[in-house]
């Protein structure tokens, strides 16, 4: 199968999503041409799949528009026009000027250079990756699977007003209505996504659940005997907090203490305070 695949994030660039979209590439047994972001100023870590790129049959990095005229424009947005800098970052997110750039690139390439893909497949978030597909779908008629990460409009993490959250509710639905595939990471964000639309669109709701690379690992002949580790490396950021996680373990102590009685918990990575 050719398969014509769009996501904002991949390797090198150091966002979770771009390990995730590598392993699902790699295990996909397909010709696939990918268009994906040079970001300026993001952080890159050339140790994560650091073969994803030969795996494709291209890879296509289409830079993310930035400039100090951007950024300070964003900046003064932020603090004295909130609704206006909504407008810009949350609608979807602050890549529409990219998402406007990759159409044009994947159409030429599609017409000029001997690639005739069966199947067009889009990562999200961003989820301008997702209207991407569906400016392409106009425009060279493929059947199109979406592929969910996290909650679009139904994001609690993300800070939208009444305004934006309405403008994500249309563009959300409109995603739904024309894919011909959903694909999610879990079923309680199937539902989620769900509660507000028709049985016939969750027809199209398939569920891919997150794993872990079995090569990565080395088998042991029995379990540890010893204290257990349960580590988290990773940020907190925004709303983004241990709280939940912090509860759970003081309910847990309260009602059966024995159970973590020799699991230890650490929490390593940088934090909103």
């Amino acid at each position: 199968m050719n398969v014509l695949a769009i996501s904002l994030a991949f390797p090198p660039l150091a966002y979770p999503r771009s390990i995730q979209v590598a392993r699902l590439l790699r295990h996909t047994p397909a010709e696939t041409v990918l268009f994906c972001a040079d970001e300026p100023g993001a952080r890159v870590d050339p140790s994560i799949e650091p073969d994803a790129e030969e795996r494709l049959k291209a890879c296509i990095r289409i830079p993310v528009p930035s400039g100090r005229r951007r950024r300070l424009t964003d900046r003064v947005l932020h603090k004295f026009a909130r609704s206006a800098w909504n407008q810009r970052n949350l609608v979807p997110d602050k890549y529409g000027d990219w998402g406007s750039l990759v159409v044009e690139k994947a159409v030429k390439y599609v017409e000029e250079c001997n690639f005739d893909p069966e199947v067009l497949v889009t990562f999200a978030q961003p989820f301008t990756d997702h209207l991407i597909a569906l400016e392409l779908k106009k425009r060279i008629g493929l059947p199109w699977l979406a592929h969910f990460s996290d909650p679009w409009a139904d994001n609690p993490f993300t800070p939208f007003d009444a305004r934006t959250r309405e403008r994500n509710l249309e563009l959300e639905k409109i995603v739904a209505e024309e894919a011909d595939a959903l694909v999610f990471t879990s079923v309680e964000t199937v539902e989620l996504f769900f509660k507000k639309y028709p049985a016939r669109l969750r027809e199209k709701a398939s569920v891919l659940p997150q794993c872990y690379d079995r090569s990565h690992f080395v088998p042991t002949e029995s379990p540890p005997s010893g204290p257990i580790t349960v580590r988290y490396l990773g940020n907190f950021y925004g709303r983004r907090s241990p709280q939940p996680l912090i509860a759970g373990l003081t309910e847990l102590y309260r009602t059966d203490p024995a159970s973590i009685e020799k699991v230890r918990f650490e929490l390593i990575g940088p934090g909103d305070a």
